[in-house]
């Protein structure tokens, strides 16, 4: 590990960047908004004009429904047991103080953001040289899909902070801290077993427990019972959260992986079996010159991507990290008929940007960072501004 110490204690430099970027999209999504989306009848009620309501399209309707409501299901029709209970408790509890439940969609996504921001940047620190930390941490901060990390009325900024925090204790053998940070991002996020699996992997990497060892002869792995500590299963906390829900799922509905039956529904369609795994929607679509298809290939691309770089991330980072950006992109790759979602669920693939971060700071070629870190900001901007005109991207 690379630790840059002085810059770890100052989290100044990515709360900077994080708020000059939040700056510049919320007067794009504003904009867009005001121009091209028009108020809607379902968004009266929404306080703050278009600097809110550009960030609280789709699925936000469903948290501050959780938020203010709670839970119900009705068999055969979406509804809201399809998300995870973290993040509406906490709009819940920030509104709570007299804020609009629409007003603390957006600050609390705000506020994760910024942890992750500081997070991320305490992570690269502990993993690549001063160059890389800077080119990879624009990179995922720029990332095009990264708008939900600046004000949108979903719970990713949350998970991924969370998740990201995880996985910095992990790092430091700090299980107790890695499992507790792990069970509130496994009550979050649908994609919950891949930081399960990855925080176990971690630690038992980092504790040397398994290790994957290289040699003429080739690779091999080794299993080291001498380090094994039992404070090492404290990262299995890590399961609370999703077995909490899971089972109170079961105690109210009777199903206790309602979450997954409700993918089923109309208009959701996402129900598991060979149409969805083979991604036959996407398929058609693609064969079929929809121009539909244009919002549904970058996120292909993308999780495509983080899959194939799952071997190198393995390399450079440990075989632990390896096996968390194959669940992490895998599992919502496997549960998606036509992509959709994926773009914005590989920025929790944070390893994978910190790989490409890494090998752009390196290229003799000066202008190759330079011109990635610019495309992606100006893919941000246009996919912020669209996301604010009402446009369903992800």
């Amino acid at each position: 590990m690379s630790v840059e110490a002085p810059a770890r204690a100052r989290p100044v430099r990515p709360l900077v960047f994080f708020a000059i970027t939040a700056a510049v999209l919320h007067v794009v999504v504003a904009l867009t908004n005001t121009l091209f989306a028009g108020v809607e009848p379902s968004d009266r009620d929404i306080p703050g004009g278009p600097a809110i309501v550009g960030w609280l399209h789709f699925d936000s309707g469903w948290y501050v429904a959780i938020a203010e409501n709670g839970y119900s299901w009705i068999r055969g029709q979406q509804s809201s047991i399809a998300f995870f209970p973290l993040y509406p408790l906490v709009l819940r509890a920030v509104a709570a103080t007299g804020m609009s439940t629409y007003v603390a969609a957006q600050v609390v996504t705000v506020v994760s953001g910024a942890a992750v921001a500081v997070v991320w940047w305490t992570w690269l620190g502990d993993h690549v040289d001063a160059a890389g930390r800077r080119v990879a941490f624009a990179l995922l901060l720029l990332y095009p899909y990264a708008w939900f990390l600046y004000g949108t009325g979903y719970s990713d900024a949350l998970f991924l902070a969370l998740t990201m925090s995880a996985f910095v204790c992990a790092d430091h053998r700090r299980w107790l801290a890695a499992g507790v940070l792990g069970g509130l991002a496994t009550a979050t996020r649908p994609v919950a077993p891949a930081v399960i699996v990855g925080l176990v992997a971690v630690a038992l990497d980092r504790s040397g427990v398994v290790q994957r060892v290289r040699s003429e002869v080739g690779t091999r792995w080794r299993v080291d019972r001498d380090r094994w500590r039992p404070g090492i299963l404290l990262v299995a906390c890590s399961a609370a959260g999703l077995a909490c829900w899971c089972g109170w799922l079961w105690w109210r509905f009777g199903d206790p992986l309602a979450f997954l039956t409700v993918q089923s529904s109309p208009g959701w369609d996402q129900a598991a079996g060979p149409r969805t795994w083979f991604k036959v929607r996407f398929f058609s679509l693609l064969f079929g010159g929809h121009l539909s298809v244009l919002r549904l290939a970058p996120q292909a691309l993308g999780v495509l991507t983080g899959l194939a770089l799952s071997p190198a991330v393995a390399r450079r980072f440990g075989w632990g990290y390896g096996a968390y950006v194959v669940a992490v992109i895998g599992i919502p790759a496997i549960g998606t008929g036509d992509f959709m979602g994926t773009g914005r669920y590989v920025l929790a693939a944070f390893p994978v940007f910190a790989l490409v971060g890494e090998w752009l700071s390196v290229r003799r070629t000066s202008w190759l960072a330079p011109a990635v870190l610019g495309a992606a900001a100006v893919g941000l901007v246009v996919g912020a501004g669209m996301f604010g005109a009402g446009n369903y991207l992800t």
